[in-house]
Formats: structure tokens, C-alpha cells, sequence
């Protein structure tokens, strides 16, 4: 005999509940971390709460460090946080590799407190294959109070406004990057409530890899004299993104 749901089950009236066959929904109700923008089926995902063995990291500068913290994370015990150097080039990073996927439409999403006023901070998603490193990039200034994107002639082209980014107390920001790196264009960037629609926009690619992968990175850049710091959390790698 057929097994199936019954005649419209997804709106009959329950007493106590009503029956949910939205999978991405049942996972948030779990505890999933992806609950900002539930669009892709989920590659990876990191929140930190087994350490950061994932990752690579790099700094530079007097005080620099990247390192666990359990300071307001968002999700407990820790997030990751990361602290530029007061000189030479003032950075902080942290960066995971993969495999390649299968191309397309790819996203990472990640959140992200900043602590402390900083000079920059950027999200990136690259893509080498054997003949082409594929980049989308993008930028907030912490100076300009802008966000930026790279476009395909290298150079950063202003998406709008983001003040009132500071929040010493847990006060984390969704921030997401959408490209196809099947051609080489972006989708769509997201900074909380404002959806940027880059449509047909090309992305930025140059040639000669070493070896093929797919990396995702995030920097902080602090301002000079300064050891600026900000905490990320909920990082989320995504495919076959609309």
C-alpha cells in the first residue's frame, strides 16, 4: 500500500501542534546554526565549540593573536577572536582549506562582533582549479564605515553604509558572501537586514594556482598603535545557493 502523508497534512489543524515537513526548520528547532539565511544545502560548519584545530591562522604586528575566547560568544563556549597587531601589518586571519566542490553557486556566511573600532575587515571565498584562482571578496571599513566588494579589475567598489557596527557586549552581525564560481560572478551580499543584489556582477580572477582548492578567510586589520579586536562565530560554508 502507498505510504505517504495524508491529503493536505501540512495545513489540517492540529490540537497541540502543527506538522512541520520543512527539514531546514526542524533542524533550527535542534539547534542548528544556520538559522540567519537558510537558502544552500550546508557544506561545513564551525561554531568553535571544539576548538579552533580547523583552522589556520596568521598574524603580524606587536600583540597580534588569534585565539579561542569564551567573552560573549555567540555560540557557547567559544568563538574565535581575533586581534591585530599594533605595527608592521597590523593583521589578524584565520583561514580553512577544502577540497573543491562541485561548481556553482557557492556561499559562506559568518558572524561577526567587533569589539572595538578597527581599520578593516574582510571576508573572502576563493576557488583555485587547475588553470584559474576564482576570488570574491569583500570589505567594511571600519574607517569610512562602508562595505566594499572586488570586482574584476581588482579594485573595491563601495556596496553602501554599515555604521553602528561596534557592540562590545555579544552584539554579532550576520555577514554572507554569495558567488557563482562557475562564472566567475557574484550573487548576492548580505550584512544583517540589508540584502545586496550583485547580479551579473563579475567576480575577480587571475591565473596559475598552485594546487587546486577552495579556501575561505577572514582579517582583521587594526589601525595603527592600536590592538583592535573583533570575535567570530558560526561559520557556515553553503552550495547550490539560488
Amino acid at each position: 500500500m502507498p505510504r505517504s502523508y495524508p491529503d493536505w497534512s501540512n495545513v489540517r489543524k492540529e490540537v497541540s501542534f502543527i506538522l512541520r515537513e520543512d527539514l531546514a526548520e526542524l533542524a533550527a528547532r535542534l539547534g542548528s546554526i544556520d538559522v540567519f539565511d537558510r537558502r544552500g544545502y550546508v557544506l561545513w560548519w564551525d561554531d568553535f565549540r571544539h576548538g579552533m584545530g580547523a583552522w589556520r591562522t596568521a598574524t603580524d604586528g606587536t600583540g597580534a593573536a588569534v585565539a579561542l575566547s569564551t567573552v560573549y560568544p555567540k555560540w557557547p563556549p567559544f568563538s574565535l577572536r581575533l586581534t591585530g597587531g599594533s605595527d608592521g601589518s597590523l593583521v589578524a586571519e584565520a583561514y580553512k582549506y577544502f577540497k573543491l566542490p562541485v561548481a556553482g553557486k557557492i556561499g559562506v556566511e559568518v558572524s561577526v562582533d567587533f569589539l572595538t573600532d578597527f581599520e578593516e575587515f574582510y571576508l573572502e571565498l576563493r576557488v583555485d582549479d587547475l588553470t584559474t584562482i576564482h576570488r570574491a571578496k569583500i570589505k567594511i571599513d571600519g574607517t569610512t564605515g562602508k562595505l566594499y566588494y572586488l570586482d574584476s579589475d581588482n579594485d573595491y567598489q563601495e556596496l553602501g553604509d554599515v555604521l553602528g557596527l561596534i557592540n562590545a557586549y555579544g552584539g554579532y552581525h550576520n555577514l554572507k558572501l554569495v558567488a557563482d564560481v562557475a562564472n566567475d560572478e557574484y550573487v548576492r551580499v548580505i550584512l544583517d537586514r540589508t540584502a545586496y543584489d550583485l547580479t551579473d556582477v563579475a567576480s575577480y580572477t587571475t591565473g596559475d594556482p598552485s594546487s587546486p582548492f577552495m579556501w575561505i578567510y577572514t582579517q582583521l586589520v587594526s589601525r595603527d598603535g592600536e590592538n583592535d579586536n573583533c570575535q567570530i562565530d558560526g561559520v557556515i560554508l553553503t552550495q547550490d545557493e539560488e
